[in-house]
C-alpha cells in the first residue's frame, strides 16, 4: 500500500481563507475592470426640498452600476420604468442605509429625495 502524504504539508493553507478567497476574487475582478467611474454627492436643501439628479448618464459600455444611499433620509434610485426606495442609515456616513447593484441596465439612473446622500460607483 502506497504512503499516505498529508494534503496540507503539499499545499498550506492559508490562515484566514476567506480573506486570500476575497482578495483573489477582488484582483481577478480588477483586472477585468478597464474603467470606474465613481463618486459622491450631498446636496444640501432646507425644510422638505426634494432633489432629482442624474448621477449616471446612459451608457451602453457599462458592466455595473451601483448607488449606496449615505444618507438619514430615503432615497428613490430610477432607472427606466422601475424605481426602489434606499432605507436611510440611522446617521450619515453609518453604514446602513440600503443599496443597489445592478449588471444589466444600460440607461440613465436618477436619484431624489429629501437632502439626499449617496455615494455611486459605474464599472465599464
Amino acid at each position: 500500500m502506497p504512503e499516505k502524504t498529508d494534503i496540507g504539508s503539499l499545499y498550506p493553507q492559508q490562515e484566514d481563507v476567506t480573506d486570500f478567497t476575497l482578495a483573489m476574487r477582488r484582483a481577478k475582478a480588477m483586472a477585468d475592470v478597464a474603467t470606474l467611474l465613481a463618486g459622491s454627492l450631498v446636496v444640501s436643501a432646507s425644510g422638505n426640498d426634494v432633489s432629482t439628479l442624474t448621477p449616471i448618464a446612459a451608457n451602453a459600455n457599462r458592466r455595473k452600476w451601483f448607488i449606496k444611499n449615505t444618507g438619514t433620509n430615503v432615497l428613490t434610485v430610477t432607472f427606466g420604468g422601475a424605481s426602489i426606495d434606499l432605507k436611510p442609515g440611522l446617521a450619515n456616513n453609518d453604514g446602513g442605509g440600503a443599496e443597489i447593484e445592478d449588471l444589466i441596465w444600460k440607461g440613465a439612473v436618477t436619484v431624489s429625495g429629501t437632502s439626499p446622500r449617496y455615494s455611486w460607483a459605474e464599472l465599464v
